[in-house]
């Protein structure tokens, strides 16, 4: 394992696989030379990757998925923060891009390779994906009928656990580790729903959404001490890239007005902001 230092603070993206991580951190990166709630302060030393993915993105076409065996894609860079009580700071940020299969892994068998158990110390905060309009998102089971349905002895487990309990493990992962070394301060965590174009239209608030969609996840974030969590909506082109030709046609035309985040505000419904990049800002901005 590398002994190499970890630049701090980063912001870890971290979520299973097919949740939107690599097609987010190219639109995030396109949306940082713009200004937002934060944008970036010169060029960053490595964009190829980021560069590579937006060619895709401004061909009308997502971002393919992270290899298994393909290497971290680090994107580290300089912003200032435009609004909040952290108005004018600088932050050097990293956001380190790897295959989710690693996330899931970790849920499974309690374990973190030291790197990320490194990482995830030094990390500033965290983003947390998930993509409910996938066919990986597992619903929860009535375990017994399930049981019985499937012919499964009693002391065999399922290969997948429900979507929502490993959203709450990774949860519990981030709280243990990030607070060893952020004593000063709450650790944020953003849980951003991603394809959020792509639910029905009477689903409501992101908070909302994990209600319905997730109530375990729902409660936990009502309850979890120690680090402050907020949910987001993310819409990257404003459609679906795979299926919609209009969304393709859009992208191809000019993609820098497509794209955003939606929050929960004060009266309790949806707010939708055209800055992609809210959910990092968000995590930044922790006084």
């Amino acid at each position: 394992m590398s002994n190499e230092a970890i630049p701090a603070p980063a912001v870890l993206l971290i979520g299973g696989s097919a949740t939107g991580k690599s097609n987010f951190l190219v639109r995030a990166w396109l949306g940082l030379r713009k200004s937002g709630q934060v944008k970036l302060i010169g060029t960053p030393e490595d964009i190829e990757y980021v560069e590579q993915g937006a060619s895709y993105l401004m061909r009308g076409q997502f971002v393919p998925r992270t290899s298994r065996d393909a290497p971290v894609q680090n994107f580290a860079a300089t912003v200032e923060l435009l609004e909040g009580e952290c108005k004018g700071e600088v932050r050097q940020i990293l956001l380190p891009d790897i295959n989710g299969e690693l996330w899931s892994k970790a849920v499974h068998t309690r374990e973190i390779p030291e790197e990320w158990h490194r990482r995830m110390q030094s990390a500033h905060g965290a983003i947390l994906f998930v993509r409910l309009s996938q066919p990986s998102f597992v619903e929860p089971l009535d375990w017994v009928t399930a049981r019985e349905l499937l012919g499964l002895d009693s002391s065999e487990p399922f290969d997948q656990y429900p979507t929502q309990v490993e959203i709450c493990e990774l949860l519990h992962f981030l709280r243990d580790t990030m607070l060893a070394n952020n004593r000063r301060r709450k650790p944020r965590v953003a849980l951003v729903i991603t394809a959020w174009d792509a639910l029905p239209a009477d689903h409501g608030s992101p908070e909302d959404v994990v209600r319905k969609n997730m109530p375990m996840v729902s409660g936990l974030l009502e309850d979890l001490k120690g680090i402050e969590a907020r949910v987001f909506g993310v819409s990257i082109v404003d459609g679906d890239l795979d299926a919609d030709a209009d969304a393709q046609r859009r992208c191809k035309e000019d993609l820098s007005p497509l794209g955003y985040s939606v929050i929960t505000n004060a009266e309790g419904a949806a707010e939708k902001i055209r800055d992609v990049t809210l959910p990092i800002a968000w995590v930044l901005s922790a006084p």
